[in-house]
C-alpha cells in the first residue's frame, strides 16, 4: 500500500491536507458505476477502482457536502461530509491545485474577495 493516497482523477495531483478530503468509492454498485462513469470520460486505458481508490473534494460541487458552508467560514475544522446520493460533477484542469480551487479558499481570501 502507498504512503500516501491521492485522487484517481486524471491530472489531479491532490492528497489527502487541510485543504483536500479523499473519498472512497461508494459500496452502492449503482453509485460507485456512476462515480466510475465520471472519472472514466476523462481518463485513458482501462480504469481499475479497488479498496485503495480516492477521489478528492476538488470533484464535488459545494451542495455535495453536509458541512462545506461552516469549514468554509472557520466554523468548523473536521473533514468534508458527503450527502448521501452525492455526484462528483467538478474536472479541474490538469495540473491545477486545490489551493487555486474556489471550492477550498480559506476564510481570509474569502473575506478579500468580498471587498
Amino acid at each position: 500500500m502507498p504512503s500516501y493516497r491521492k485522487c484517481i482523477f486524471p491530472g489531479c495531483q491532490n492528497v489527502k491536507n487541510s485543504s483536500v478530503c479523499l473519498f472512497n468509492f461508494p459500496k452502492d454498485d449503482e453509485m460507485k458505476n456512476r462515480w466510475i462513469h465520471f472519472v472514466k470520460r476523462y481518463h485513458d486505458g482501462e480504469l481499475v477502482v479497488s479498496n485503495n481508490t480516492r477521489l478528492c473534494s476538488a470533484h464535488f460541487s459545494p451542495e455535495s457536502f453536509s458541512n462545506f458552508h461552516q469549514r468554509q467560514i472557520g466554523f468548523s475544522y473536521n473533514r468534508l461530509w458527503l450527502v448521501s446520493g452525492a455526484e462528483p460533477s467538478v474536472t479541474s484542469p490538469p495540473g491545477r491545485h486545490s489551493a487555486d480551487c474556489p471550492l477550498f479558499k480559506k476564510k481570509k481570501e474569502i473575506a478579500l474577495d468580498i471587498k
